[in-house]
């Protein structure tokens, strides 16, 4: 990944459906369309760069390669590593120091469209904006 992410093209919603079935949660429309898109990149908010994790794109054994470091891979390993986090807690972006955007879940199986910042440092998790408010990334 470069400094400013991995910038993809658009990404067929058969992908997206795919990580929201193994996630157990479907995603905010507004979120999909912006990943259908733009299936990864960065943007600046507050000061700080944070870097869009893509959709697993397995179209061609070279999208899944470009497309590894994905949602799906890092939503998991947030788990494993602080199981103290709210279930069913799903990682979109981060900042290169730790710190995640994040959303959580409004139903059992739907994604609330609140997008919260965590902190891992004293694990603080604050709500940051509508994913609707997320800057366009690049």
């Amino acid at each position: 990944m470069t400094r400013h992410g991995t910038v993809l093209r658009s990404i067929d919603p058969d992908q997206i459906a795919w990580t929201e079935k193994q996630l157990g949660t479907t995603f905010p429309s507004a979120f999909k369309a912006r990943m259908h898109h733009r299936n990864g990149g960065s943007f600046e908010l507050d000061g700080e760069d944070w870097f869009i994790y893509p959709f697993r794109d397995r179209s061609t054994r070279k999208s899944l390669q470009k497309t590894a470091d994905d949602i799906l891979v890092n939503t998991r390993s947030l788990r494993d590593a602080e199981p103290d986090l709210p279930e069913g807690i799903v990682v979109l972006a981060h900042n290169g120091a730790g710190d995640h955007l994040v959303l959580l879940p409004a139903t059992s199986t739907a994604l609330g469209p609140v997008v919260h910042t965590l902190r891992l440092r004293g694990a603080e998790l604050t709500a940051t904006m509508d994913v609707t408010e997320l800057p366009a990334w690049v």
